[in-house]
């Protein structure tokens, strides 16, 4: 678990978890969880379980229900091992994904918060 580390002495607040990659409100980002739900909807098609995917990883199967769920991040080399896995491109997991979804990505978000902090355009 990541902690961030912004505390006072005085501060009574309980230390956080690290928001990176997740929406102001906690939740997971829209895109991990659209991708997560690409990881599932191929694996099903395969008739794959999360524990036989799981071993194919080198990772547990509660690893693969958290990617599932968008609840863990999928980095770049373990989403390439899936689609070697799941014997699909890599561009699979983002297919079809929707404007508004894509719109949640970490980079739009941090433009979204750029424009707030630089207040109404003049």
């Amino acid at each position: 678990m990541e902690f961030v580390h912004d505390m006072k002495e005085s501060d009574n607040r309980m230390p956080h978890r690290s928001v990176r990659g997740r929406m102001p409100s906690g939740k997971p980002n829209p895109v991990d969880v659209y991708v997560g739900n690409r990881v599932k909807h191929r694996r099903m098609a395969l008739s794959m379980s999360q524990e036989q995917l799981g071993v194919a990883l080198g990772v547990t199967f509660q690893q693969v229900q958290k990617y599932e769920r968008g609840a863990n991040r999928i980095g770049a080399s373990r989403l390439w091992d899936l689609s070697r896995v799941l014997e699909c491109p890599v561009s699979y997991f983002y297919d079809d994904m929707d404007e508004e979804t894509a719109s949640n990505s970490p980079r739009k978000l941090g433009e979204h918060f750029r424009r707030a902090e630089r207040g109404p355009a003049s």
